[in-house]
């Protein structure tokens, strides 16, 4: 071996130099601190792959915990749905840049450098980074992403120490904190390159085809009420989409006959026919209309709901109950990504091709008015209304409504994704106040909590949550409940705490809300009472309105309230007596028959 200081040979087993006397294992002062000074700057593959992974931290779980934020404060807010893709870009990387300052602050590296055995250091006194220089080089971020990413090309060419503009700008360097295989590291960059890719892009999304949609598309028909529930009946026609697999049915509001007050279909309401998978046929089942005032009106949007199959003298059209199919809306769409000139098509039942034929017509996205509406080129007819727009993946963007008529030519009017998500969004805001649909002649109208899956009762009809259920087809005494109350059930099946007063000696138990219940003397409910309070929207009624609901009454006795106040008392073989005031009902007596 030779000596380190004076470079002479000397044998392996000696301790010293023979010719200057130093040790064997002497190191001089200058090369030991080059060794501590000698660095190994990181190069541009490895530094790419380090940054994919950040990148994709910041931007998807960054992204993810900002929606969460701003959900919780402003629940109603659709800032991030109306970013453009610019905006959104913009800020991604600013999430980036505040999770590059934090991590470089805490630990000098990020979760990706830490993969790659790599850490960011000052380049004068190669020590970790502080506050300062990490901020200055997370913001110079916006610099190297300029003319198409400079800053970080150079990385690659720079030879010497592989800095990048950022790097040059807050004067740091990215080192090799220890040599390590990369194996980890390149398998989770992948990953984030696969998982940036699928949030930004549709390569991922698996199209739905026409075989897809097709059981989900209805056709609607709507008899007028003084024609019967016939399908030769004269009516209204349109098209649905099949949302549920409880089978509601999303379609136009004005496919549904009904004035101001009523719906003027058949106490059955409406047919839906839906092409059965299984045996290649056309089912037919009978529907209820959901129309809701005024937000029906404004969106031009309803719900049918499916609640039985339709019977003639040939027999069943189809089974029920059964599982339906709904319109598979896990591609997530949104009108935000709908853009002039892409290709859509629509799915209904106009009657240019009979009526009775699922048709498919295409077309692009001709104009976006910045109505919430979207105009296309694509044929649409009577008939169609109500039925299901999609786009080139068939992923729906919205519900077609209309013709636009134009001197030469005509466009279809489609009503955006969006205005059918305000229009739930408005449904659910309803619903949340117990304010009732529009009905059929005064027909049920619980079924409006039905789009939201509430735990209804369809076997009872809830009297206290349905001021006109003397309408509704379905009314007798022994299918009703009082807020949630039965016939049978006991006072302790009361809430306490709804209690207002319990008169003893008449078996009555007053609510604070105007519902009252009588006991017999076993302790079981055999009488409901309701008083004005709820009430109130069957004043409009007329006794003549009554009589035709349920015939003339069986007796009518007159009485002088404690205030003085006449009252008529209508006593029908139902079951029920009705308190007149005038022109108004004041109470109501529901007694178990």
């Amino acid at each position: 071996m030779f000596c380190k200081k004076c470079g002479s040979q000397i044998a392996e087993t000696m301790k010293f130099c023979n010719k200057c006397g130093a040790p064997t294992s002497f190191t001089s002062a200058n090369a030991t601190r080059e060794d501590k000074e000698k660095i190994n700057p990181a190069g541009f593959w490895v530094r790419a792959g380090a940054f994919l992974i950040d990148y994709a931290i910041a931007g998807l779980g960054g992204g993810l915990l900002i929606g969460i934020i701003i959900y919780i404060l402003y629940p109603e807010s659709t800032f991030l749905d109306n970013l453009s893709e610019y905006e959104d870009g913009i800020l991604t990387l600013l999430i980036a840049v505040i999770y590059h300052s934090i991590a470089l602050t805490w630990k000098s590296t990020t979760i990706g450098k830490k993969l790659f055995g790599l850490k960011v250091i000052n380049q004068s006194n190669k020590k970790d980074v502080g506050i300062g220089r990490a901020l200055a080089r997370s913001f110079s971020y916006f610099l190297s992403s300029l003319f198409f990413c400079i800053g970080f090309i150079m990385v690659a060419t720079d030879r010497e120490k592989h800095q990048g503009l950022h790097d040059k700008i807050a004067k740091t360097l990215v080192v090799k904190e220890k040599e390590k295989k990369h194996i980890i590291g390149i398998a989770v960059a992948i990953v984030s390159i696969l998982a940036l890719i699928y949030v930004s892009s549709d390569w991922f999304i698996v199209e739905n085809t026409v075989d897809d949609i097709k059981p989900s598309v209805a056709n609607v028909y709507c008899p007028f009420a003084s024609e019967g529930m016939y399908l030769e009946s004269d009516g209204y026609g349109g098209s649905g989409t099949v949302m549920t697999s409880e089978g509601m049915i999303l379609t136009n509001s004005h496919v549904i006959p009904q004035t101001d007050d009523y719906i003027t279909t058949p106490d059955e309401g409406c047919f839906v026919i839906l092409y059965n998978l299984e045996t290649g046929e056309d089912d037919i089942y009978l529907a209820k209309p959901i129309v809701i005032p005024e937000i029906s009106e404004e969106y031009d949007l309803a719900y049918l709901s499916i609640y039985d199959v339709y019977v003639d003298e040939e027999g069943a059209w189809g089974e029920y109950p059964k599982s339906f199919t709904p319109f598979d809306d896990s591609l997530a769409c949104d009108s935000s990504y709908i853009n002039l000139g892409d290709e859509i098509r629509i799915y209904g039942y106009p009657i240019s091709s009979g009526g009775l034929s699922l048709t498919v017509t295409d077309g692009i996205v001709s104009s976006l008015p910045g109505d919430g509406t979207l105009l296309t080129s694509a044929k649409i007819d009577s008939g169609n209304s109500g039925g299901i727009a999609v786009d080139y993946n068939g992923c729906m963007i919205g519900v077609p409504v209309a013709v636009s008529e134009g001197e030469y030519e005509n466009m279809g009017v489609i009503i955006s994704i969006d205005l059918v998500y305000e229009f739930e969004d408005k449904l659910a805001l309803y619903t949340e106040g117990d304010r009732p649909g529009k009905t059929i002649n005064g027909a049920s109208e619980v079924e409006v909590d039905l789009i939201f899956d509430t735990d209804i009762n369809l076997d009872k009809i809830d009297i206290g949550n349905n001021p006109k259920f003397l309408f509704d087809q379905n009314f007798s005494p022994e299918n009703v409940s009082l807020f949630g109350i039965e016939f049978s059930d006991t006072i302790n099946d009361i809430p306490a705490e709804k209690v207002d007063s319990v008169v003893e000696s008449a078996g009555w138990v007053h609510l604070n809300n105007g519902a009252s219940y009588r006991l017999s003397e076993g302790g079981t409910i055999v009488e409901f009472a309701l008083h004005d309070l709820i009430i109130s929207e069957l004043g409009i009624l007329r006794r003549d309105e009554m009589e035709f609901k349920f015939g003339e009454p069986d007796k009518i006795e007159e009485d002088t309230g404690f205030d003085a106040t006449s009252y008529d008392y209508y006593y029908y073989d139902k079951g029920i007596i009705v308190r007149w005031w005038g022109d108004e009902i004041s109470l109501i007596n529901i007694i178990e028959k």
